[in-house]
């Protein structure tokens, strides 16, 4: 913990920006569309009453949508590698594949599935110059979770990279470069409007559902790189120094 806090004032003394996430990428559904989004029951069973259960589908949930139309904006920070501008709202079409064999928990009022793992892309529908472009696209690795309000009408897949699972979201862009970001990314598709309450199964799978959606993209951005002016290093050394001696002091007082 007194590590942790050091290295935090380190970074405030010395000036360095703490870096947090920012959304680059925000994707909603074109008018018209319904509940396009399709969560499937891993353990959907052929008879009335379980268990036992005959699985439909041995096990395995699933959440997909393929080819919707939405709308793509992005983070007019970003930079682009292409020279044709793609213009805030622009038409485009998502495909969404993920699943999992994990079985879920109910934890309080909140309802989870983890382990799901799969992709997603975002391809150009404008009938433009940049029809056909991957715009983004994306893969998740196995930690991806859905979760929501037990008896609700919102869910939410969600996943992010972490410093044990540094790889787990995956970005990828032929119009977006990601060349100012660290590395840690993360993605969010918020269904709400559900055909049917939020609930586990008898054997902790998600019920099926549908449900229409948002869906953000975010990332961490680099941090600039600072000159320190003279006057700064020379506060900042005083002030390593104190914080130095004062952990020196803590770590020689006696436990009692």
């Amino acid at each position: 913990m007194l590590r942790r806090l050091l290295i935090t004032l380190i970074l405030v003394v010395l000036g360095l920006p703490l870096a947090l996430a920012e959304n680059i990428v925000q994707v909603s559904e074109q008018a018209g569309q319904g509940n396009a989004y399709v969560l499937t029951d891993g353990y959907t069973c052929t008879n009335a009453s379980p268990p036992p259960c005959n699985p439909i589908n041995s096990g395995v949930e699933t959440l997909t949508v393929s080819n919707l139309p939405v709308y793509f904006s992005f983070n007019t920070d970003l930079d682009v590698t292409v020279p044709n501008p793609v213009n805030q709202n622009e038409s485009a079409l998502l495909t969404l594949s993920v699943r999992s064999t994990e079985a879920g928990a109910a934890l309080g009022g909140l309802v989870e599935q983890g382990g799901f793992s799969g992709s997603f892309t975002i391809i150009d529908n404008s009938g433009g110059v940049n029809q056909g472009y991957n715009l983004l696209s994306g893969t998740f690795a196995g930690s991806a979770s859905v979760s929501g309000i037990s008896g609700g009408t919102e869910m939410t897949l969600s996943d992010t990279d972490t410093g044990t699972l540094p790889n787990e979201v995956q970005f990828t862009s032929a119009y977006l470069s990601f060349v100012h970001y660290s590395g840690t990314e993360a993605a969010s598709f918020t269904l709400s409007n559900l055909s049917a309450a939020l609930t586990l199964d008898l054997n902790d799978f998600l019920e099926s559902n549908t449900g229409s959606g948002v869906d953000t993209f975010s990332a961490t951005p680099q941090p600039p790189v600072t000159t320190a002016e003279p006057e700064t290093l020379l506060l900042s050394g005083a002030a390593l120094l104190g914080i130095g001696l004062f952990l020196r002091k803590r770590k020689l007082q006696p436990y009692f």
